[in-house]
């Protein structure tokens, strides 16, 4: 049975020496962007007058941003392509993503480890909205496998990210550690069968 960690402390982010394998949750858990996820994704829904607010965004942040823009179009009784909005708020995301704060400690841990073992994003995000950052932080180098919301058929609750990036990766679930902020994030990683450190406790610095 996969256990849960709740870090409250950087140094409980480290993982046992068996685990040959670290995957990562992006968005709130590499980085601190869950505010300027939700201020992007607000601009864009504006321009169809479909307004959300930070709370909800904030409720719903373990789904992927097409589920979590086709849930505030239906709210809206809007008639307007999810994909047209991401299009457009993955442009407003590129021209800031110089703002975009990294998690200190976790973004540490991973460039530390990264050549010792082997590294993995998994994300409901989709490609084309954290490839700018990628790019910016020359990030991509450090990775030996990227898992996105375009390349599954079933987001977060669903383990299948999680168990592609095990694939991907060539190791067992027992050989992995997940990192994760959100409750659907933990399930996804528990259901996978992978032990998970929740790093929504952390320290800020």
């Amino acid at each position: 049975m996969p256990t849960i960690t709740i870090a409250r402390s950087h140094e409980q982010l480290t993982p046992p020496p068996g685990k040959k394998a670290l995957l990562f949750d992006w968005d709130g858990t590499l980085f601190h962007n869950h505010h300027f996820n939700y201020e992007v994704m607000r601009a864009a829904l504006a321009d169809w007058d479909v307004p959300i607010t930070e709370a909800w965004f904030m409720e719903n942040s373990g789904y992927s941003a097409k589920a979590m823009v086709e849930m505030a179009l239906g709210a809206a009784g809007a008639d307007v392509d999810a994909l047209d909005v991401l299009t457009r708020r993955d442009r407003y995301a590129n021209d800031r993503v110089a703002e975009v704060p990294a998690s200190p400690a976790v973004m540490r841990l991973l460039l530390s480890l990264s050549g010792e073992r082997r590294i993995a994003v998994v994300t409901g995000s989709n490609r084309s909205n954290i490839q700018a950052l990628l790019a910016h932080l020359d990030l991509e180098v450090k990775l030996d496998a990227i898992i996105t919301r375009d390349q599954i058929e079933h987001g977060k609750p669903d383990p299948e990210g999680y168990r592609l990036a095990l694939a991907r990766l060539g190791v067992e679930p027992g050989e992995a550690m997940v990192y994760e902020d959100s409750d659907t994030g933990v399930e996804a990683a528990m259901a996978a069968g992978i032990d998970v450190i929740d790093v929504r406790y952390l320290p800020a610095a």
